[in-house]
Order: structure tokens, then sequence, then C-alpha cells
């Protein structure tokens, strides 16, 4: 199989001018991760995570709460997040870890085995999931429904609902309480978020040691 076409921005470059190009570019869209609202919060490491549980056995009663964040927030997180996940963006995890393993072909084994993990992260971020659910089919008896993970919950919610109006997204959701939707999806933004400030402290650490392969004159 061929390499894909180059863009306008890419055409004429060298393989390496490219990686670079593609550095350059994660950078720029990593600061706007970075600086969204989420990303800001204190309680980042735990958001969509940590379950609390008040009880009172006084009382006899109990209430369980969690940490999410407001649709605003989400939704502002989301339109950031996403060409990170889009595999026709520069920007595309896959191609972000592939510049890297390029430009460290000549470095030690030890950086390439650590790219090569958090490649495997990035791809992991999809598929792993905290919690699942039943979702009762439309119009349908509660009990006949399928099970949805957390990560397909926040998907749908941002991107078949706030995003973008899909309406097989929208009917998956139907069941499925707002605040469940605030849950699964701030849990699938701090870990985007973790990724992203992640591999942008990697390439800071591999520059600054001088392991990536010279930057192409222009």
């Amino acid at each position: 199989m061929g390499r894909p076409p180059k863009s306008a921005h890419t055409s004429g470059m060298s393989e390496a001018g490219e990686a670079w190009f593609t550095l350059d570019q994660f950078h720029d869209r990593a600061q706007r991760v970075l600086d969204c609202r989420i990303a800001q919060r204190e309680d980042l490491a735990t958001l969509g995570t940590q379950i609390h549980v008040l009880l009172s056995v006084q009382q006899g009663r109990h209430q369980v709460t969690w940490e999410a964040a407001g649709e605003e927030e989400i939704e502002s997180a989301a339109v950031r997040i996403r060409p990170l996940f889009l595999k026709d963006e520069t920007v595309f995890h896959a191609k972000v870890m592939n510049a890297l393993l390029h430009l460290t072909q000549q470095g030690p084994d030890s950086h390439r085995a650590l790219l090569r993990e958090g490649k495997k992260a990035w791809a992991g971020h999809k598929g792993g999931y905290r919690w699942k659910m039943t979702s009762a089919i439309v119009d349908g008896p509660p009990l006949m429904g399928r099970m949805l993970s957390d990560r397909e919950i926040a998907r749908d919610f941002m991107y078949g609902d706030l995003v973008h109006a899909d309406p097989d997204a929208r009917a998956r959701l139907k069941h499925v309480p707002m605040e469940d939707r605030l849950w699964a999806a701030a849990s699938w933004i701090t870990d985007a978020i973790k990724l992203t400030e992640t591999t942008r402290r990697i390439i800071i650490d591999l520059i600054d040691a001088g392991a990536l392969a010279s930057r192409p004159s222009s």
C-alpha cells in the first residue's frame, strides 16, 4: 500500500519535515486542550472516577455522589479534543506517535519502547471502560436493552448529541440519565487530557535531551 498523498502544507517536505510539522501542529492543539476549563480543574485527577458515599447510621440513610462537570464544560472540551481522535486530522494521535517514532529511529531502544507504550495507550482509550449499564430498548421493556460502557455513553453524548445531532446515538441515550452521561463524558475527557499532557511532556523531554532527528532547514 502506497503512502497517502501529501497535503498542501507538507508537499515537498522530507519525511523528517512532515514529522516535525505533525509535532508542531500537535503542540498547538495540545495547548488548546490543556487550556480548557476542565483541564484547569483542581480535581482533574479524580473527575468522573471518584464516588463519594455519605452514610448516616442515626438517620438510616445514605447518599451516593460523584464529581462530574457541567454540560458546557463537557461540550467545550469535547470540541477541542475531537481532532486528536479523527484519522483524517494531522494531529490524529497515531500520526503524532508515528512522527515521534520516525524521529527517534536512531535513538535508544528505551525511548522507542516508551513511545510504543504511549501509542498503545492512545489506541486503548476508545475501547477501555470503567463501568457498564443496561440501556433499555427505545419504547421497549426495560430489561430488553443492551449493555453500554461509559465510553460508548460518552461518545454518543458528546459527538452524537452535543457536538452533532445523530438520531441513532440519541436513541441509544434515551434511557440513560443525564447524570450518567455527564459522569461518563467527564471520565472520557479527563483520560484524553491526561494522554495529551503526557504526550506533550514526552515531546518536550525528547527535544531537551536532543533525542529527535534534527529539524530540516527551511
